[in-house]
C-alpha cells in the first residue's frame, strides 16, 4: 500500500500524483447570503443547500422550511421543482455565475469520487442509524428531508436528502440525487414535480 501524506490542503501520493481536496475554496452571494463553495474535481458547488427566498414568477413555484418551521433552517429550504426551475431560468439575475445541476453533473460528481461518494459527501454529524458521512470534500450533506407530494407530507428528516436536477423524467415526475443514512451511495431518484426537495447550486463553467 502506498503511502499518502496530507501536504497544504492535498493528499500526496507516495510515487507522484496528488489527490485533489479543496475545502473552503471560496464563497458565492446569492440572494444576499454568503456561501462557502467547495471545488471538487473540476467542478465548483455551494457547500449548503441553498436558503433563498427568492421572489418567484411562476405561480406554481412553491418553497418551506421542512415543516414550516425555521427549526430546520440550516438545512435549507425545500422548493417545488417549479420553483427550482424558476430560479434557474432567471439566474442571470437570482443566481448570476451559478446553476441548477443536470444529471449529467451529478454523474461527473459521482465518477470523481467513486462508489461510495455519497459517504464522502454526507455530513459528519446528524444522520439517523450511524448513517453520518466522512464529509471527505467538504460538501456538507445535510439530511434536510422532503415534502413528498400526494403521499406522506414531511418524510425522511434525518434519513435522507433529495436534490434537484434540471431533467424531466415525464411530465410528472423529475430527476433527483439523494443521500440517505442507510447507503454509501449517491443514489439516483424521482420525485414529483410539485414535492419539494433540497437544491445545491454548481457554478458555471468557465
Amino acid at each position: 500500500m502506498k503511502a499518502i501524506l496530507k501536504f497544504n490542503g492535498s493528499y500526496l501520493k507516495a510515487g507522484g500524483g496528488v489527490l485533489t481536496k479543496q475545502i473552503g475554496t471560496g464563497t458565492a452571494v446569492i440572494g444576499g447570503k454568503e456561501y462557502p463553495t467547495v471545488v471538487i474535481g473540476n467542478q465548483e458547488w455551494l457547500a449548503e443547500n441553498l436558503d433563498y427566498a427568492f421572489e418567484e414568477t411562476n405561480p406554481e413555484s412553491y418553497y418551506t422550511y421542512y415543516d414550516n418551521s425555521d427549526t430546520y433552517k440550516d438545512r435549507g429550504l425545500l422548493y417545488n421543482h417549479y420553483a427550482a426551475m424558476d430560479l434557474h431560468q432567471n439566474r442571470a439575475t437570482l443566481c448570476p455565475g451559478w446553476h441548477l445541476p443536470t444529471v449529467a453533473e451529478f454523474e461527473a460528481l459521482i465518477a470523481y469520487i467513486g462508489a461510495d461518494a455519497g459517504k464522502k459527501l454526507k455530513s459528519t454529524t446528524g444522520w439517523s442509524n450511524d448513517g453520518n458521512g466522512t464529509d471527505n470534500y467538504g460538501f456538507n450533506g445535510k439530511p434536510a428531508g422532503l415534502y413528498a407530494y400526494g403521499g406522506v407530507g414531511y418524510t425522511a428528516l434525518d434519513i435522507q436528502a433529495w436534490y434537484w436536477t434540471q431533467n424531466s423524467y415525464s411530465n410528472v415526475e423529475r430527476y433527483t440525487r439523494v443521500l440517505t443514512s442507510s447507503n454509501d451511495s449517491f443514489v439516483s431518484g424521482l420525485a414529483d414535480k410539485l414535492s419539494r426537495c433540497s437544491i445545491r447550486l454548481i457554478k458555471d463553467s468557465a
